[in-house]
């Protein structure tokens, strides 16, 4: 089917679309014929580096003044795609979907622009497995689900970043046209593995309201549900400990979204032994200063 095909079925419409026509605007190209057309896989690869930056994390901030530039989402998809119109040939180049094919592709686009080299982030990554003391337990804690308990969301975001890194490096050309890779037309040896390793970390329904613990290959389910619960406890008390620097009045419970049987009595009663439980006091024991 055609582009045009797809479009009068209803297929091609939204933000997606809209992203789309805003780099063809910018790059001053023009709509493909086919979906499957190296300019479709140049958009998916200016859009996979412009929602990975490396500057702040993990690479040092070497220039405050170019931070917006180095880091915004909408600030990078503009420059990479004004890049194209530089480097012209990048609009056919995308035709084997390898990973040889996103470095060279990515190395042009961003030393054109003036970006971190797609090989950094990973590097940096990689360098903080050989210096820093503590990272090799934490990742060992990652492989079971079994974290320790202080900083323990920062524990969990930091553990699935270098294991997204370790695998981004090895097979970019997965994480940047995963649907071609799932749908069949391309195959690697273990993108299964690669697809459920790097799943979001717990999930809504599309029947039920609420969030869910999610099975994971290699792990206990009473290792998954510990972990569920512990991470969202520490949202309970993140939440109320910002509204206790922030916001004036009493204390207000409310983690609807993350019940799929909202009951707020039982709410609040988990919320403030959460916070009594790191603070030594109960929600009720601060007095409102008029």
């Amino acid at each position: 089917m055609s582009c045009n095909e797809w479009k009068e079925e209803g297929y091609l419409s939204g933000i997606y679309v809209e992203a789309f026509e805003a780099f063809l605007n910018l790059s001053k190209s023009e709509w493909p014929e086919k979906v499957k057309d190296p300019l479709v896989a140049l958009f998916l690869l200016i859009c996979d580096l412009a929602i990975n930056p490396t500057r702040g994390l993990p690479i040092d901030i070497q220039v405050f003044e170019n931070f917006i530039r180095d880091v915004d989402v909408g600030v990078r998809f503009t420059v990479l795609c004004q890049g194209v119109v530089e480097l012209p040939h990048l609009r056919s180049a995308i035709t084997a979907y390898s990973k040889d094919e996103y470095m060279s592709v990515s190395e042009e686009l961003t030393a054109l622009a003036g970006y971190d080299n797609p090989t950094v982030g990973p590097g940096a990554v990689r360098a903080w497995l050989d210096h820093a003391p503590g990272l090799p337990r934490l990742m060992q804690q990652y492989q079971k689900f079994d974290y320790d308990l202080r900083n323990f969301p920062i524990r969990v975001f930091l553990s699935h970043f270098v294991a997204f890194y370790k695998g981004k490096s090895e097979h970019p050309e997965f994480f940047c046209w995963a649907g071609l890779y799932m749908s069949g037309h391309r195959r690697l040896a273990d993108q299964e593995v690669l697809w459920l390793r790097h799943l979001s970390l717990f999930s809504d329904r599309g029947d039920r309201h609420g969030v869910f613990p999610r099975r994971w290959p290699n792990r206990s389910e009473q290792a998954v549900k510990t972990t569920f619960k512990q991470f969202f406890g520490t949202m309970a008390l993140y939440d109320l400990t910002r509204q206790w620097f922030l916001e004036d009045g009493p204390f207000v419970c409310d983690f609807a979204w993350l019940f799929e049987k909202y009951d707020q009595s039982l709410a609040e009663a988990w919320g403030n032994d959460t916070f009594k439980h790191v603070y030594g006091v109960a929600l009720d024991d601060f007095e409102i200063v008029q």
